[in-house]
């Protein structure tokens, strides 16, 4: 081989720091170019250490960023009989108010259980479990050095900070680049499919596509169906299967409530209370969450994060272009508009694109980081919109509801005139 070819073969070290979706699909992206030795470090113990969520809605943008790093056959794996996905949106006594067909704003979707989708992603990739990120630093050679909480050091061409929402990658990377409380509190829990015949309401809207519930006083529920993930090692009272997801989620404006519920049996307390009290008063919806039991709880409290929307782009203002972001890690955003995931695909796409266009690597990365910044900034508003309109209260979700319902009307009419 000449020395000229040998140069052109000369790998680039990339770190993923975090296997969640964007990382592995960044990984996906470049495992096919010799020119890159990619490995991702993740700090928990085992692909299912831990549950993932239940279904994603992947929207058309989403889903050109998986084709153009996946294969036809395992694209047809995960989608082949997915439904267009559909929202219904509804009152505190489940009266459907609009129904929404795809992402709002971003045409028709379908969805994959968020499981599935990683383990297909995680095929072949080159993970180092159990790794704790702590800091990382610039070398002489101009590579970065990342540290981990074990002990260990390693060194890379570019470094990636994709693990999530309280990224340390970020911290040290943009310190001014920084994620606010929105004082919205979620806790989830599963259910067997059973239920539904208690509850025949829900069961009905459950075949045309998932439930938002529009409570009282800033509740809101939202009901899916769901398969669990297959878990060999998981505890003997985590089931698996079919299933029926209800997340709920309330405006907190504190943190003391998270901390009291914050054991099983107090969360299915608090649920049962708001329907009691009238925020949730469809008899469904009772039947739902009474028949929940500790061991059903998915999630106890969690409170929902969002970056604060910067002045100007901080990876372009300070620090290493080798040290880069995307997903949650740089943007993250409430979970109401559906956009996290689709985003984070979309910059694990551009950022491969970015890595082997012909040119200065480091200006690539920068035009990466402009174009990623201004995309997910402008979702993390739109997703906030979506979180601060269906948690209204008051007066304002009276007229919220009006004015879904006559949107709603509006969009039917429609259809039937344009056969669609």
């Amino acid at each position: 081989m000449s020395q000229e070819a040998s140069q052109t073969l000369t790998q680039l070290h990339v770190a993923i720091i975090g296997g969640g979706l964007g990382g592995l699909l960044l990984y996906q992206a470049l495992s096919k170019n010799p020119r890159f030795s990619v490995t991702i470090y993740e700090r928990d113990a085992s692909l299912s250490a831990r549950g993932q969520g239940y279904i994603l809605g992947i929207n058309p943008d989403g889903y050109q960023a998986l084709a153009s790093a996946m294969s036809q056959s395992d694209l047809d794996t995960l989608f082949k009989g997915s439904d267009t996905m559909m929202f219904l949106m509804v009152d505190h006594q489940l009266n459907v108010l609009m129904k929404i067909v795809g992402t709002p704003g971003y045409g028709r979707s379908v969805s994959v259980e968020r499981w599935a989708l990683r383990q297909m992603l995680a095929k072949g990739a080159p993970i180092e479990w159990g790794k704790k990120y702590d800091r990382y630093e610039e070398v002489p050679d101009g590579g970065i050095r990342a540290y981990f909480e074990d002990g260990t050091c390693i060194t890379a061409d570019i470094l990636v900070g994709a693990d999530g929402s309280r990224s340390k990658v970020r911290t040290q990377r943009c310190p001014n680049l920084v994620v606010e409380d929105v004082h919205i509190t979620s806790i989830a829990a599963t259910v067997g499919t059973d239920v539904l015949d208690k509850a025949p309401t829900i069961k009905t809207l459950l075949d045309q596509g998932c439930i938002r519930v529009l409570g009282k006083e800033g509740k809101t529920l939202l009901i899916l169906p769901y398969v669990a993930e297959p878990r060999p090692d998981a505890p003997s009272n985590v089931v698996t299967g079919k299933r029926v997801v209800w997340a709920l989620s309330f405006p907190t404006p504190s943190s003391e409530l998270s901390e009291t519920l914050s054991d099983p049996a107090k969360t299915i307390e608090y649920a049962v209370q708001c329907v009691q009290s009238g925020f949730l008063s469809s008899p469904d919806i009772a039947q739902l969450i009474s028949c929940t039991t500790p061991s059903d709880v998915i999630f106890t409290p969690r409170g929902l994060l969002s970056t604060v929307p910067p002045k100007g782009n901080p990876l372009l203002e300070t620090g290493p272009l080798s040290v880069t972001l995307l997903g949650d890690a740089a943007h993250a955003m409430t979970t109401h508009r559906g956009m996290g995931a689709n985003t984070a695909f979309q910059d694990a796409s551009d950022l491969a694109a970015a890595l082997q266009a012909e040119g200065d690597i480091k200006e690539a990365i920068k035009q990466y980081n402009e174009k990623m910044m201004k995309r997910g900034i402008t979702a993390v508003k739109a997703s906030k919109q979506s979180t601060d309109m269906i948690h209204a209260q008051g007066t304002f979700s009276g007229v919220r509801n009006w004015m879904l319902w006559g949107i709603g009307g509006i969009m039917k009419v429609s259809q039937k005139l344009t056969g669609k």
